[in-house]
Order: C-alpha cells, then sequence, then structure tokens
C-alpha cells in the first residue's frame, strides 16, 4: 500500500519527467525538492523545549514542582505544564512513580483525566 506522500513524490517525478528539459537539469531538480522535503521533515522532529513555551501563571506547587499555565510560542495554544526537578525524584526515588503517571496519562480517555499531550526532558 503507498502512502499519499509516496503518491504525491510519484507525481512530482511524472511532472519533472515530462519537463522539456534535459535530463541533467530533472535531477537538480529532484535532488532540490527532495532536499527541502528532508529540511521541512527535519525542523519537525525538532525536539521540545521549555523554551518553546511562556509561563503565563503559576497554578500550583507539589513536592516534585511546579505547575503553570503556558502558551506556546509557535502555535498560541495554551496548555498546563508540569515542571518536576529530576534531583529531588531521584532523592526520593519517585522516578518509576512519575513515569508510571506519564504513562496513565498518554493512554487515558476520559473527560476526568487530564491528556498528556506531549513530554520532554532537560537537563534540570
Amino acid at each position: 500500500m503507498k502512502t499519499i506522500k509516496n503518491l504525491e513524490w510519484n507525481e512530482i517525478i511524472k511532472r519533472i519527467d515530462s519537463l522539456k528539459i534535459c535530463d541533467k537539469e530533472k535531477q537538480k531538480i529532484k535532488k532540490e525538492i527532495y532536499r527541502q522535503e528532508m529540511t521541512k521533515l527535519r525542523k519537525a522532529r525538532k525536539k521540545q523545549s521549555i523554551k518553546d513555551y511562556e509561563s503565563i501563571a503559576k497554578i500550583g506547587r507539589g513536592a516534585f514542582g511546579e505547575v503553570h499555565v503556558c502558551r506556546e510560542k509557535k502555535t498560541d495554544k495554551i496548555y498546563a505544564i508540569k515542571k518536576i526537578k529530576k534531583n529531588i525524584l531521584i532523592l526520593k526515588n519517585q522516578i518509576i512513580h512519575i513515569l508510571n503517571e506519564q504513562k496513565f496519562m498518554s493512554r487515558a480517555k476520559s473527560p476526568w483525566i487530564v491528556e498528556l499531550k506531549a513530554s520532554f526532558q532537560e537537563d534540570e
């Protein structure tokens, strides 16, 4: 089964091949389109960071960290972000607890449980 991307790429190749230019020029065009697509995909895979968000307000504080209402800079969407200090988790031997919470929130399908949209970590 072909993916949509494969079908799009095949259509682009057909159009380039139908141009009345030499094969060398066709290859240059194909390489440039491929390079642009790879650059776009690489940017899409860029790791998320706390720097991608602007904190609006702190709404909670707990034993391991804080919860902030944040705005994603790229999309202006509003999210709650739970910031947890790694060193405290390690000291209190709670890493498994947090990993289980992350797994649970990513799989839960309930209006009563907050949906985990993303998870990322930084040095601290």
